[in-house]
This record gives structure tokens, C-alpha cells and sequence, in this order.
């Protein structure tokens, strides 16, 4: 059985809830068994928010993360959920928002500037959402990139084509990523 708990956070109005449901429109794409799971702080916008999304051959009986396979972190409070991810788990951070790493001794740490990247290269930080989730399916493989494709008719209308190019940019930041360890 493959079984991956991925746990995705930040805080509210990064697009942390829109890159979950990504992943699990993505996972039915792929004909695999998925729940997404999402929660975030009354204030929304600036709050810590989270997303979990497990994806499975077989049915799963609980929706949320409990040992996180894959975890993506955008604010350094958010970082305080790593204590969920296994420890072969694979960590992926945007060093624009978490300056201070202390206490993560986890093996697999990738850092991916995708707030800086989305400011000067798309000129539109909302789309660091979609470079992180690039780079998690680049580094990952833990679903098709055309299964992601598909999946973005959820963003919201007018975003497409700006959310593809900033998926595509990630996807080939986690395929160098992914390249360098092996």
C-alpha cells in the first residue's frame, strides 16, 4: 500500500488552502484515494493556516496528518508543526519568511526561495503558493505533473495562466533539487 500524509503551512492569504485543494483534485486526476483537510485562525489573512492532504491506494480512515511524509512550511510559526514530519520526511521551506531553523534536525531540508521569486520574477507574491507546489511535485513525485495541470481549473478565474507559469517555474526548481541528491 502507498500511503503519503502531506502537511502544507502558512499563514492565511498565502494560498496554503488553494495548494491543498490542488493536490487533491490532482490525487483524483490520478485515480487515487484522497481527503484534504484544512484549518486556519479566525483573523484569516496573517493567521497560521494548514492544509492536509493524504493520498492512498487504498481507502483511508482518517483525514488528517499524523506522521507527515512531505511537509511544506511558509512562516516560521508554521514551523512549529515539523514536529509531525517523520524523520526521513522531506522538508521544504521558503527561506523569505523562516530565518531561524533551530530545533529542526531533520535530514531532508529543501529551501525554496518562492517569495522571493514570486515578487521578482511574476511581480505577484500570491503565486509563491503554486512555485512551492511545483517544487513539492518536482522533488516529490508523489503524483504526475499533468495530474497538477488538470487540477488548476479550480484556481479562481483570470489566475490560470499565471499559476501555471509560476507551478512550472517551481516544478523545474524541484527537478534541480531532486537531480542534486541523487
Amino acid at each position: 500500500m502507498t500511503r503519503t500524509e502531506i502537511r502544507l503551512a502558512g499563514f492565511g492569504g498565502q494560498g496554503i488552502v488553494l495548494m491543498g485543494r490542488i493536490l487533491a483534485q490532482a490525487a483524483v486526476h490520478d485515480k487515487k484515494e484522497t481527503t484534504q483537510e484544512e484549518s486556519y485562525g479566525m483573523e484569516t489573512r496573517g493567521g497560521r493556516c494548514k492544509s492536509d492532504v493524504i493520498i492512498s491506494d487504498e481507502l483511508i480512515d482518517y483525514p488528517e496528518v499524523i506522521n507527515a511524509d512531505i511537509m511544506v512550511v511558509m512562516s516560521q510559526e508554521s514551523l512549529n508543526f515539523v514536529n509531525l514530519l517523520k524523520d526521513d520526511g522531506t522538508l521544504i521551506i521558503d527561506p523569505f519568511h523562516i530565518k531561524n531553523l533551530e530545533g529542526v534536525k531533520k535530514k531532508r531540508v529543501y529551501k525554496v526561495a518562492a517569495t522571493e521569486i514570486a515578487n521578482s520574477q511574476f511581480r505577484k507574491p500570491i503565486v509563491a503558493n503554486m512555485i512551492m507546489l511545483g517544487a513539492l511535485i518536482g522533488l516529490t513525485n508523489v503524483l504526475p505533473e499533468e495530474s497538477v495541470r488538470q487540477a488548476m481549473d479550480i484556481v479562481p478565474k483570470g489566475t490560470k495562466e499565471d499559476n501555471m507559469k509560476a507551478f512550472e517555474k517551481g516544478l523545474k526548481i524541484g527537478i534541480e533539487l531532486r537531480s542534486s541528491v541523487s
